[in-house]
């Protein structure tokens, strides 16, 4: 039994220890596996072993967000405007999508670093990118003076490819190495 926790105790990076046999379900590892292990092998456990596909998922939501930035975002009929991430000509956004190619260069960099650090930064750098995304839904959408614009699909794709980028940094594929002791 004192195997099974030291191995719980393992799987969880920054978890509550009450929550403990849930993260172990969560990670596809009954109770019954880790006692199963005898005590002399290798066995870890990796929680982040079902959650690998989230990286790949996270570069593929980056470039549908890339391509969601050259879309057009809104339609302002009475003006006939038609507002991209890049192209905002005739409006007062500036250039809003270009902050979120910053931010894309930096996910893909974070999420390919196998470094905890690179994992802790890749959080910040998307909480950031979902809080641009957010305020241009709310900024290039927004009814002026009576003209309501016309959205499109691409406004509520950078919303969601923003959100699926942070849920794909907040799970990292990370093995964390137990220090030797000396």
């Amino acid at each position: 039994m004192l195997r099974a926790q030291r191995l719980r105790r393992r799987a969880l990076l920054f978890f509550l220890p009450g929550q403990c046999s849930k993260i172990v379900v969560l990670c596809g590892i009954s109770e019954a596996d880790i006692d199963e292990q005898p005590a002399d092998s290798d066995f870890r456990v990796n929680c982040n072993k079902n959650m690998r596909w989230l990286k790949w998922t996270g570069i593929i939501a980056a470039i549908v967000l890339t391509i969601a930035c050259f879309s057009t975002w809104v339609v302002i009929p009475m003006r006939s405007l038609s507002v991209t991430g890049v192209d905002t000509t005739g409006t007062n956004f500036g250039k809003p999508g270009y902050l979120h190619f910053i931010f894309i260069i930096f996910f893909l960099v974070f999420t390919l670093l196998r470094s905890v650090t690179a994992k802790r930064l890749n959080l910040l750098v998307t909480a950031f990118n979902l809080g641009w995304a957010i305020r241009n839904y709310f900024i290039v959408s927004l009814c002026r003076g009576g003209e309501c614009p016309e959205k499109k699909l691409a406004i509520y794709l950078i919303v969601i490819c923003s959100v699926w980028m942070l849920v794909s940094a907040m799970f990292p594929d990370v093995t964390l190495r137990e220090k030797k002791k000396i």
